[in-house]
């Protein structure tokens, strides 16, 4: 059982690091493809989402050191 845990980690290990960003994208392109959606809807959802995540931070970041 270790050893399954241990190569979960070793797969998404350097995409948990990655940040919110860019996981919220991945794991919203993979549901809405299960959900019979087309590729590039599924990934350009994702892109979508992942602008918007960065963009919120960006902007609270700004609000918070001013």
């Amino acid at each position: 059982m270790n050893s399954l845990i241990d190569l979960a980690n070793t797969i998404f290990k350097p995409l948990i690091d990655l940040g919110a960003a860019p996981l919220m994208t991945v794991i919203l392109a993979i549901i809405t493809f299960i959900f019979t959606k087309k590729l590039s809807k599924s990934l350009e959802g994702g892109l979508k989402l992942g602008i918007a995540l960065t963009g919120i931070g960006a902007i609270i970041g700004i609000i918070t050191t001013a």
